[in-house]
């Protein structure tokens, strides 16, 4: 199957009255650190508690780079 490279043109943006979608950035590495870290968050997700501030950064920087290449949203 072809991945439709068109998606990747721009990051889409989201926005609803409570909530905004947006791509990732790594000046976000401390709000993801803080909600990836927590015990009452990650029991609704498969992913282990981050322990180290660095791993939302390299979450970041990873997934920007995911979608940079056209791999990943």
């Amino acid at each position: 199957m072809e991945i439709n490279k068109d998606v990747f043109a721009q990051f889409p943006v989201l926005t609803t009255r409570r909530l905004t979608l947006r791509d990732i950035k790594v000046t976000d590495a401390p709000e993801i650190f803080r909600i990836r870290s927590s015990g009452r968050v990650n029991r609704f997700i498969a992913r282990n508690e981050m322990n180290d501030a660095d791993d939302a950064v390299l979450l970041a920087k990873k997934t920007r780079q995911a979608y940079e290449q056209g791999l990943g949203i």
